[in-house]
């Protein structure tokens, strides 16, 4: 009976110490430079502070245009991607995003690094957790060229001079 009576007293002088340290550390003390008190200016931060739900799990539903190609511009849809200042961050695989823009709580931009060809999962990374999309990513393109037909360059100064020619005659 005695160890248990020890361990009541302890628990209770436990109880004690942390009521005491809460009104320490709670109460307003106020500071002589500025005549505020420290608990004012705490409650200021706090209310400046990003309200985020943590309990709000992003999912996301589609991402456009897909296959993509590295250094192109993809637009990711989906849901509960929070505020502004509660989303941290948008991946491809292991490499950051180099620039994102948070449009609103569902849709959000993004540019694709330099990925090597194949799937590669897109993360996105918010104050509720964090989603990923499955995309493909394609080889590089090189650009479309023109349906013109290309000419030689034989051909072009001979159309130079023709044009020449026609200017000479008009005069």
């Amino acid at each position: 009976m005695e160890g248990k009576k020890s361990w009541r007293q302890v628990g209770v002088l436990l109880v004690l110490i942390a009521g005491i340290m809460s009104l320490l550390l709670w109460s307003p003390v106020v500071d002589a430079k500025s005549k505020r008190s420290k608990s004012s200016r705490a409650a200021r931060i706090v209310a400046k502070a990003p309200v985020c739900n943590n309990h709000a799990h992003p999912r996301i539903l589609k991402v456009t245009p897909d296959p993509v190609t590295p250094g192109q511009k993809i637009t990711i849809r989906g849901k509960n991607f929070g505020t502004k200042r509660c989303f941290q961050k948008v991946s491809f695989g292991r490499w950051n995003a180099k620039g994102f823009k948070y449009v609103n709580s569902t849709t959000l931009v993004a540019s694709v690094p330099k990925l090597k060809p194949g799937l590669t999962p897109v993360n996105i990374l918010t104050a509720g957790g964090s989603a990923e999309y499955i995309l493909l990513v394609e080889k590089h393109r090189a650009k479309k060229f023109s349906k013109k037909v290309k000419r030689s360059k034989k051909a072009k100064r001979s159309k130079k001079r023709k044009s020449r020619k026609s200017r000479r005659s008009k005069r």
